[in-house]
């Protein structure tokens, strides 16, 4: 997860905003705080299980052979933590979250593609005047 100080007004629409502007999804989560999304490659269904986490809103673009690119984001008061990844339902039910890779191989240009986007958000967030703050023991990935 990445954290960032952001003295904005109306912080929420600016980073919408930029997703929609990078034809990205919102999810609009159910009741049961899941949503399922299905890309094609080689005319074959590839389905993506997204559950929804608290306080975060969800956003999801299709990258190259069928992958999803996710970016959730959260805003409170004055800081945005957002964490970003490619999904896959590995056999069916084991939901994963792979990071962006900036040399990733031919059969999972989506994580590059990803990699890109999010060096792409880090930018606008710098134009915004963003700062990226240290990782909190709550922030830290284990």
């Amino acid at each position: 997860m990445e954290t960032f100080k952001i003295d904005l007004v109306n912080p929420r629409i600016k980073v919408k905003n930029w997703f929609y502007k990078q034809e990205f999804n919102k999810v609009n989560f159910g009741n049961d705080n899941n949503y399922t999304v299905t890309t094609y490659w080689l005319n074959k269904p590839v389905v993506f299980k997204l559950s929804e986490i608290e306080g975060f809103s969800t956003f999801y673009t299709e990258g190259s052979r069928g992958g999803l690119i996710v970016f959730e984001v959260k805003v409170e008061q004055n800081v945005m933590t957002y964490n970003c990844y490619c999904p896959i339902l590995l056999f069916g039910f084991w939901n994963i979250k792979l990071s962006f890779k900036k040399n990733a191989g031919w059969i999972t240009k989506y994580r590059k593609e990803g990699y890109f986007l999010n060096q792409k958000f880090k930018e606008f967030l710098k134009s915004l005047e963003c700062r990226p703050l240290e990782e909190s023991s709550e922030h830290r990935e284990t």
